[in-house]
């Protein structure tokens, strides 16, 4: 019998033809198909299941096939422990600042504590180069420092009492923009301010109430 040759990617791909699965031929390098009409299955972990009809005659040049992946890693940039990375609102794991996505279009989002979320819209596609992600954080919050006497007087920002970074360390926490500052204690005058937050500031702020 007159055959044809096959060479597929990957190269563990199993190939079958009918109920037959075919052995590749070491000698020659490639599988080989007997000429005429066949249908073949094609399938690989990772990858697309191919099912192909082929016609194949003598003096025919060796065919190529390729199966496309099922999913691919994409490398995200200045990514570290303390972020959560989610797809398509479901949390995922990252390996060696990686992560494994499917074909298709997706929503990623990227979460650390402090900072405005990252969402980013991919499109994966089977073929082609991937660039990698890259991460800008814009802060949400940022650390104050104040001081107040009597050191038992109440503070609040924006109307709320806010929470210590550490407790007793007289640093909280407050929203990147202008805030609105009050300290006041019972027999005390309050004090009133606007605060101008940024990205980069830590302001360390001494207040002292008058009687």
């Amino acid at each position: 019998a007159t055959f044809v040759g096959i060479d597929v990617t990957p190269g563990d791909t199993t190939i079958m033809w009918g109920d037959q699965e075919l052995q590749f031929d070491e000698e020659k390098g490639e599988y080989q198909v007997p000429v005429g009409t066949h249908t073949l299955i094609f399938s690989s972990d990772g990858f697309e299941t191919l099912e192909e009809e082929f016609e194949l005659e003598g003096g025919m040049d060796p065919i190529e096939v390729e199966l496309l992946p099922i999913s691919r890693v994409v490398k995200i940039e200045d990514l570290d422990d303390e972020t959560m990375v989610m797809v398509d609102s479901k949390e995922v794991e990252v390996e060696d600042k990686s992560i494994v996505l499917d074909i298709g279009s997706h929503e990623l989002i990227f979460r650390r504590e402090f900072y405005e979320d990252i969402v980013h819209l991919v499109d994966i596609n089977a073929s082609g180069d991937l660039k990698a992600i890259e991460l800008e954080w814009k802060r949400k919050q940022a650390p104050v420092s104040i001081v107040t006497a009597p050191a038992s007087a109440e503070i609040r920002l924006n109307g709320e009492i806010p929470k210590e970074f550490a407790p007793g360390s007289r640093v909280y926490l407050a929203n990147v923009g202008t805030v609105s500052l009050s300290v006041a204690m019972d027999g005390f005058k309050s004090q009133t301010r606007q605060l101008r937050i940024a990205e980069s500031d830590n302001p360390q702020l001494k207040i002292e109430l008058e009687r």
